[in-house]
This record gives C-alpha cells, structure tokens and sequence, in this order.
C-alpha cells in the first residue's frame, strides 16, 4: 500500500462529464475482481515503449462541461497505432466561465520543451473550438501550431490564423449542426454522429489520424498494452475543473460485492496539484474510492479494466457553481437502492441508433432520454419515487438539463450483490452501494 500525494504535471461543449465523485470502496484483490477478465493475454500488444517519439504533441481543448478525457478514447486509439500517449495531452480549465488562454500557452511552451518538436496540433471541441480560435489568431501562437482540428465547433468563415485545418461536423449535431470551417484544408461532415461522438468517436479518430499522421491508422480498436499500464488523472470539480480536496483510495474489485481491505495504493490531494501517475494492472478493474477533506465518503468511479496505458483519466467532484449542481441535487438517494450515473466514452447514448443498456437485464434506454436531440452524455439512474421499482421515463428535473438526463431505476441495495450492466455488447459488474451512505456509482462504459 502507497500513500502519495497529487502533484502537478503538464501535460468534452462536453456534451458530457456528469459530476459526481471520485470513488469507490475497497474490496480483496483478485486478478479476475467482478468477473473482469484480462482479454489481452495471447493478443498482440503495442508496447508504450515501441512508440514513435518524432510524432508532434497534440492538445485538446475540451467544451462546456467537459474536461481532459472527452479525448481520452482517441487517445488510447492513437497510442495502439504506435504514437506516444504521454503526448497527447489536454488543459482542463472553467468552462462556466473562464478562459484556457493563459493555461493553453503554458501548457503548448512545455511540451514543446519536453519533446523537443518545434510545433504542436492543436484540437477544440465546440467551446474549445471558439477558445482555439482565440489563441491562433495571434501571430506568435499560431506559428506553434502545425494544424488545428475543428471538432463539431460551428461554423467559422475561414481556418483559425492561417493555419492548415481539419473540420469534423455532423449533420445529427443537435448542438451546434453540421457546419464547420469554410476553407479548410479537409472537412468531414458525419451523417449520424452526436455533438460529443464528433470529438470521442472512433469514426473521428479515423478522420483525425489520417489527417494528422498521413496514413491509414493499422488498428481501429484500442489495442493491449503492457502487463502493467500507466495510469494518469486529476481529481477535479465538474464543470470549473478546480482542484479537489480529499483522498482517493484505490482498490482491485473483490469477488464478493462489497468486499473492504487495503487500498492497493491512496492518493491525497491538499488542493495543491491535481494529477496522480500511477501503474495499474492490465485487464483487472478497479475501484475508486473518493472521501472530501473531512473523510465524507463522496461516492465511487468505475472504469472498464484497463487494456493500455490512460493519460487522461479524470476523477470529478461536485462543483459549487449553481450551473453545475442541479443534476446531482434532482437525485433521491435512500439506503434501500444504488445510484448510478452512466457515461459512454465514445459518445452520446442513442437508443435511436441502436444503443441498448441494461441493468439487471432490464432495457433503461428509451426515445426520451437518449435520442438524437437530448444528446444524452450523462444518464442518471435511481428510485425517483421509491417504489421499488423501474418505471423508466424522462424525470421532469432533467426535462431541460442541457447534455444530462434522468430515469427511474430500481436497483437494490438493501442486500450486498452484483449489479450488471450490459451496453451493447460490453459487460460491467459492480457492487450495489446505497447511496445515502457511499454516494453515487460513476461508471464510464468503453
């Protein structure tokens, strides 16, 4: 067990982020914790050390609501087709408010000391795509740019500053619609991908690669790394982005729902830097266990077993901005059922497209709280009425909550189990906290 603290490193419009917490208990360890299976032995792995360091640095600069691992899926495609994770880094800063400008610069400077290339490419994503534009149309930041991708920004009458663009749009963009840069080196415009899909889809990686590498990518899924990946996040509040207080402990899955022992490794964050560097095992999942700065445990964070190394991993606590708290104060939490909020890294929810998520076995995908206009990135999950029962259905607290929405589930908890989630064609297994107690259940399906 290892105790460290955050520390500083340089390193989504999101449609999607949902803020909850950092979390989740600890359980036994177990190669196999919740039914994970490592699915990389016997398969080819793409070695972080094998990457091409001559690559150029790519940053992102995430949207409304977002942060650093709206690319995250990209990234983790990029690095299976052999370019260097740790160069593809993002500025999370306010989107409710601020400016990434000063963060942005610093930001680019360092990585273009740290690799020695003389240019970076440069990716906004709506909101993001407006602060890009800001930034390049000064002279001196746009000679350390080689080329912006524009991803679902809107329409922009010519490429930010001269310098050479690829624009991605989509005609099933309820946000921002299919327009994009007039005159740019190449456009892409998707038929059916959703405002965050143009940004975290691996159609866009496609697009993006060719563009940016000048070949066809060899792998169009993420890839198996090493025994033991690399790791790194930063424990954040949701929508501002600011520093989180607390502890973050983290533990393998047990076999046993609810299962507690030593945390594998405790990360404490004073409010000073906000990343962790950390080596997982490869193809175990894993629990995260988030507490504020008075021990309150904040709820849990569930990601798929890791299958390669993941630079941008973020950890998300409720912010203190009126406009980022009203989709976790609409929850009804009670000791007798789990709630969970779901996220999809490649994109928006879409049962119009054919997106089916179940829990328990139970379809909680319908028309009205995951089609092409509510461009779902955040579902919330629990017993709004505590029937005990799923009755399904839009809740009337997220009718106009932009990029978030909610249904009624029933999910027990008065009995430690299993909850299974099934997303097309992709299995998860976590424990069945109550949320009164541990908080929400954050869960990114990959």
């Amino acid at each position: 067990m290892s105790n460290r603290t955050l520390s500083n490193r340089s390193g989504a419009l999101f449609c999607c982020a949902i803020l909850l917490t950092l979390a989740a208990a600890c359980g036994k360890s177990s190669s196999a914790g919740g039914g994970a299976v490592d699915e990389c032995k016997g398969k080819p792995v793409v070695s972080d050390s094998a990457c091409d360091k001559t690559q150029r640095p790519i940053v992102f600069v995430h949207g409304t609501l977002g942060s650093g691992d709206n690319i995250a899926h990209v990234a983790k495609l990029f690095g299976s087709n052999g370019y260097c994770q740790s160069m593809f880094v993002a500025v999370d800063y306010n989107s409710l408010g601020g400016s990434p400008a000063a963060q942005l610069d610093t930001l680019i400077d360092k990585v273009l000391k740290d690799s020695g290339a003389t240019q970076v490419d440069l990716m906004g994503h709506s909101q993001g795509a407006m602060h890009c534009y800001t930034y390049l149309n000064d002279p001196k930041h746009a000679a350390k740019v080689a080329h912006y991708v524009h991803l679902a920004g809107g329409p922009q009458s010519k490429p930010p500053g001269g310098v050479k663009t690829l624009s991605l749009s989509s005609k099933a963009d309820a946000i921002l619609g299919p327009d994009g840069v007039t005159g740019a080196d190449k456009t892409v415009v998707f038929d059916k991908q959703d405002h965050f899909a143009v940004a975290s889809s691996t159609d866009s990686f496609v697009e993006i690669y060719k563009y940016l590498i000048g070949k066809e990518p060899k792998y169009t899924e993420v890839q198996c790394g090493d025994e033991m990946v690399t790791i790194v996040g930063k424990a954040e509040t949701f929508g501002d982005n600011m520093p989180a207080n607390g502890k973050l402990e983290v533990c393998e899955l047990g076999d046993s729902p609810r299962e507690r022992g030593a945390p594998v490794t405790t990360f404490t964050n004073d409010g000073s830097g906000t990343e962790i560097t950390w080596q997982a095992k490869r193809g175990v999942q894993y629990e995260f266990r988030g507490l504020d700065a008075n021990g309150k445990v904040l709820g849990h964070v569930y990601f798929a077993p890791f299958k390669r190394s993941d630079y941008l991993v973020r950890f998300l606590s409720p912010s203190k901005n009126p406009l980022a708290m009203s989709p976790t104060n609409s929850i009804v939490r009670d000791a007798g059922h789990t709630s969970i909020i779901g996220r999809w890294a490649q994109g928006a929810f879409r049962q119009d497209l054919g997106n089916s998520l179940k829990i328990d076995g139970t379809e909680v995908l319908s028309n009205p709280v995951a089609n092409a206009m509510t461009t779902t990135v955040g579902l919330f999950m629990f017993d709004a009425n505590k029937n005990k029962k799923t009755d399904g259905g839009l809740l009337s607290a997220y009718a106009s909550t932009p990029f978030v929405k909610g249904t009624d589930v029933y999910m027990d908890a008065t009995k430690a189990a299993w909850i299974t989630l099934e997303f097309d064609g992709t299995t998860m297994r976590v424990p069945n906290w109550p949320s009164t107690t541990e908080g929400d259940l954050l869960i990114t399906l990959p």
